[in-house]
Formats: structure tokens, sequence, C-alpha cells
């Protein structure tokens, strides 16, 4: 099963993002100036979030759809399910560790400033504040 490996791995990015954003968040909120090395941080897990939260959530809904709609034997279905479950909590915690960085920056509108920038040099999208 393909799934398995796929479910695993990314369960540790989403979980990486949940636990790297409140991380630098708290050394946000002690800096009164963001230095560059920071922002380029911040604004590198804001972006790897917002390019994998939309797929990864996919990828999970589709490996629900196996569970319910596949026959797979019952140790096979038990280990999916665990993935799945797994994942989704780690998706809804990196969105709301990610959503509590992003209000920070709307708050502190001086440090938002070099962020966005490189999130926009980034070329990936505009900037979420």
């Amino acid at each position: 099963m393909r799934f398995l490996p796929l479910l695993k791995e990314y369960a540790g990015k989403m979980a990486d993002l949940a636990e790297r954003a409140p991380r630098v968040l708290a050394q946000l909120m002690n800096l009164s100036t963001l230095q560059r090395p920071m922002a380029l941080e911040i604004g590198r897990i804001i972006c790897l979030h917002d390019a994998l939260a939309k797929p990864v959530t996919d990828m999970a809904r589709e490996a629900s759809g196996l569970i319910e709609h596949a026959a797979v034997d019952q140790y096979l279905r038990a280990e999916l399910k665990l993935r799945i479950d797994e994942l989704e909590e780690h998706i809804r915690f990196s969105d709301v560790s990610i959503g509590e960085l992003i209000k920070s920056l709307t708050v502190q509108k001086g440090q938002a400033e070099i962020v966005r920038k490189f999130i926009e040099q980034s070329g990936r999208y505009k900037a979420p504040f």
C-alpha cells in the first residue's frame, strides 16, 4: 500500500511545521527588531504550510476513501485509519500554529514588512498579512 509511507512522511512534515511555528513565534515576541534570518525562516514556514496544507488534506481524504470503499484487510484498514487520524491532527495544529504566527505579524506591522518581502520574493504568492 503506497499510501502508508506517504501518510507517515507528510504527517512528519505537518508535525514539524506545527512545532516550528510556535518556537519561531516565541522568538518573534521577544524581539524588538526582526533580523533577516528569522524573517526568512518565518516566510519559509508560512510558504511551506501554504504549499502543503491543501494537497496533504486531499491525500488524507483519498486515503480515507480507501478505508470506506476498497477491499483491504482489517490490519491494513486499522493502520490506514491511525495514520489518517494522526495526519489530520497535525494538519489542524499546523493550521492553528501558522495562523497564530500570521496573526502576530498582522499586529506587528514593522516586523511583518521584511517577512512580506521574502514571501513575495519567493514568487509563491502574496503574503497573507
